[in-house]
């Protein structure tokens, strides 16, 4: 510009002074001659600024016009301006800032595109995680009421133990009496053998109960091995989601300030996942807690089962030995001598069986009240899952807003194809299911994404 009013500048001065010679040779009088000259002077130079503002007025339309196609979102023509001086250079600015405007608004297209895939698969794995823990929190309901009925099968086993041990009691009784009275033997040996069978008959009952209770024990062991499968595969899950949520806050490192509420939202998903990690740990502590004491359990059962085997025995002896007793009176007094000392030790076994019966009712209460912890935390475990699948809803919503700005603005999908590829490439988003993922590279370092981002825990996801 500065180029072109110099230019002007020179070229009235050589028209004044070609005209000034060319006046001289025609012109005589002095005045005539300056009048002349002044008058071509002044019609010169309006003809140049004539020239030189038209010129450079229509550069100015032009771009006033091209900046409010750009104002409209329209992004794809650029400023056709032939020019070397300073609107040459504002033209090439412009177009430079389209041009920019132009890959800004690509990338922010491929990036919303991105989010709004990763968002769904946020989704549909919370989901998957959310059924999940519901599946584990009905067996742990299953599992609780199993403990509640074995609970109540061995509170009836005790009582069925105490009342053998009463029943023990008053055999020895009957015997010491047999024993000082020879003469009501046979009577008494009878009514010993009728009140040795009913024990007898308790007895099996007692075996059928133990049965039933050593069963529930062990489906209950059976369902306690698949909590623990359950919590396993929680625990892979969330170690993966961890994983997974790694590598995205290090691709959003990679991304800039354009990642940096995407490595907010990996961030929280860390969290969540850490947070799952430390309950599937709980519950599975609880579960191998739950699987030593049902070890504990049928321990005690087989102990049981003994005892009452050799209780069975002892009353099958002494009904045989009553069968003797009723033969003759004087073998009876000394085999009734016998059967006391026998009694005896059968009421001190049958006290050790109570207190062990005793032990398992304390241990079925345990259990018990370990289900119902259980049951806590996995009703917690569902609520840290509505929790990641609120933040991959907002993720989603986020990412369509994201949409609606880009939508503003037309792009030229035939010369930006190939730029948009390029951008997925840079900013491409890491996918929630990839398996040949196998951690950040050596040279990441936390401390740098943070050096660089500032201190992520402090942005608040809205």
């Amino acid at each position: 510009m500065k180029k072109k009013i110099i230019l002007g500048y020179l070229v009235v001065i050589f028209s004044n002074l070609v005209i000034g010679l060319f006046a001289k040779s025609f012109i005589l009088d002095n005045l005539q001659y300056q009048i002349f000259t002044v008058v071509s002077c002044i019609g010169i130079g309006m003809a140049l600024a004539y020239f030189f503002s038209n010129s450079l007025t229509r550069d100015v339309q032009k771009l006033v016009a091209f900046s409010k196609v750009i104002s409209s979102g329209d992004l794809t023509e650029d400023v056709d301006i032939k020019s070397r001086d300073e609107i040459g250079a504002l033209v090439d600015a412009f177009n430079q800032m389209v041009l920019n405007l132009r890959n800004l608004a690509g990338k922010m297209k491929t990036t919303s595109n991105q989010i709004s895939d990763s968002a769904s698969s946020f989704s549909s794995m919370a989901q998957e995680m959310k059924s999940t823990i519901l599946e584990i929190s009905s067996s742990v309901e299953n599992i609780s009421q199993g403990a509640e009925k074995q609970t109540e099968l061995v509170e009836g086993a005790s009582e069925i133990t105490k009342q053998l041990a009463d029943g023990t009691g008053k055999i020895n009784e009957k015997v010491e009496l047999a024993a000082r009275t020879a003469e009501g033997m046979a009577t008494k040996a009878q009514e010993a053998g009728k009140a040795t069978e009913a024990a007898l008959g308790e007895m099996e009952q007692v075996f059928s109960k133990i049965d039933e209770s050593l069963g529930m024990v062990k489906r209950f062991v059976k369902k306690t091995a698949e909590i623990n499968k359950t919590v396993d595969m929680i625990t892979e899950i969330s170690q993966q989601t961890n994983l997974l949520a790694l590598n995205a806050a290090i691709e959003a490192a990679r991304a800039g300030e354009y990642g940096a509420g995407f490595a907010v939202v990996a961030d929280e998903v860390r969290k969540l996942a850490e947070t799952t990690r430390e309950f599937a740990n709980k519950i599975k502590a609880i579960v191998e807690d739950i699987q030593e004491e049902h070890h504990t359990i049928l321990d005690s059962f087989g102990a049981v089962s003994s005892g009452l085997k050799d209780g069975r025995g002892v009353l099958q002896t002494i009904v045989g030995s009553l069968g003797r007793i009723s033969e003759g009176v004087m073998a009876t007094a000394k085999e009734v001598q016998d059967i006391s000392s026998v009694t005896g030790v059968q009421a001190r076994e049958t006290e050790k069986m109570v207190q062990a019966i005793e032990e398992v009712a304390d241990l079925a209460q345990d259990n018990a009240a370990a289900t119902e912890e259980t049951a806590a935390a996995t009703e917690e475990q569902s609520a840290s899952m509505n929790q990641l699948a609120s933040l991959a809803l907002d993720l989603s919503v986020l990412a369509d807003d994201l949409k609606d700005v880009v939508s503003a603005f037309s792009l030229r999908e035939e010369k930006c194809s190939d730029e948009e590829e390029e951008q997925e490439e840079e900013i491409k988003l890491p996918t929630l299911r990839n398996d040949n993922f196998d951690g950040p590279s050596e040279d990441f370092r936390p401390e740098d994404t943070e050096d660089e981002f500032g201190d992520l825990d402090s942005l608040k996801f809205k």
